[in-house]
C-alpha cells in the first residue's frame, strides 16, 4: 500500500505522491475538520501523511488522542490527484490545465 511511486533516474526526490491520509475529528452532525498537533505556541501541525512511516506515526496519535478526548477520530485516505498550480522561485505563478 505504497503512496509513492519511485521515479529513479528523473531527478528530484525520486518520488510522486499519489495519495495521503489524513486523521479526522467526526463531529455529532457528521462534519469533520484535520486534527492537528501544537507544536509551539501559533504552531500546529496537521495528522497527515504521504509514507507508510508517516502513516504509523499518525495512527498512533489518532488512537491516543481519541481515547484521550473520548471521542471518535477517523483516519482517511485521499486518492484522486489533481495538480492545481506551480509556484515558481522567480514568482510565476502556472496554472494546470
Amino acid at each position: 500500500m505504497s503512496s509513492i511511486d519511485v521515479n529513479e533516474g528523473r531527478g528530484g526526490v525520486g518520488f510522486r505522491i499519489q495519495h495521503v491520509w489524513a486523521v479526522l475529528a467526526v463531529h455529532s452532525d457528521e462534519d469533520e475538520g484535520v486534527v492537528a498537533v501544537q507544536t509551539a505556541p501559533g504552531h500546529w501541525l496537521p495528522l497527515i501523511a504521504a509514507d507508510e512511516t508517516r502513516l504509523e506515526q499518525i495512527t498512533a496519535l489518532a488512537r491516543r488522542f481519541a481515547k484521550e478526548q473520548n471521542r471518535p477520530l477517523r483516519l482517511v485516505r485521499f486518492t484522486v490527484r489533481e495538480n492545481l498550480e506551480t509556484f515558481h522561485p522567480d514568482g510565476r505563478r502556472e496554472r494546470a490545465g
